[in-house]
């Protein structure tokens, strides 16, 4: 495990559901132990036996929990806090440039790598269609609930983003 500068153990994460993410993910667990060897990837699949030679690579069997599966990217940080402290979840389909690790300067919490404006990305330009007007109206009155201002909030882009 890699020690950051405060002393957490830190690891990368992803979800890999089907073949084609499975070796995408292959993919990308090739460019964490090139690029960031000293620091381990927990994946999540419906396939471990794709990662059964991969020493750098925990493979944790995964049954799809929500529609979308975006919901599921929360099961990775489950799975990733009970061994690390912090940890880095990319999307499957991503490929590592760099050792994000050492080029961020993360902050503790959630650090997302893409964000915008909340309310531009609830208001599209055009007409709206009735499921994008129902999400529109839910935020707005989530929003009234928490007492705080849609104009002000963030979309953050889930497919790269570091928490600790």
């Amino acid at each position: 495990m890699l020690k950051t500068s405060n002393e957490k153990s830190l690891c990368y994460t992803t979800l890999a559901i089907g073949y084609e993410y499975n070796k995408y993910a292959q993919l990308l667990a090739k460019d964490v132990a090139e690029l960031s060897p000293n620091i381990p990837i927990v994946i999540l699949t419906d396939r471990p036996q794709f990662f059964s030679k991969d020493l750098h690579v925990t493979a944790i069997k995964h049954n799809v929990q929500s529609v979308g599966i975006f919901h599921d990217k929360l099961c990775c940080i489950e799975k990733c806090f009970e061994n690390y402290d912090c940890s880095i979840f990319i999307d499957a389909d991503c490929r590592l440039l760099e050792n994000m690790a050492m080029s961020r300067n993360w902050k503790p919490g959630l650090t997302a790598k893409t964000h915008w404006n909340l309310e531009k990305h609830i208001s599209p330009k055009g007409v709206l269609l009735p499921k994008k007007e129902l999400t529109r109206e839910l935020v707005y009155e989530i929003a009234k609930q928490l007492q705080i201002s849609v104009q002000e909030c963030k979309f953050v882009y889930e497919a790269i983003f570091y928490y600790s």
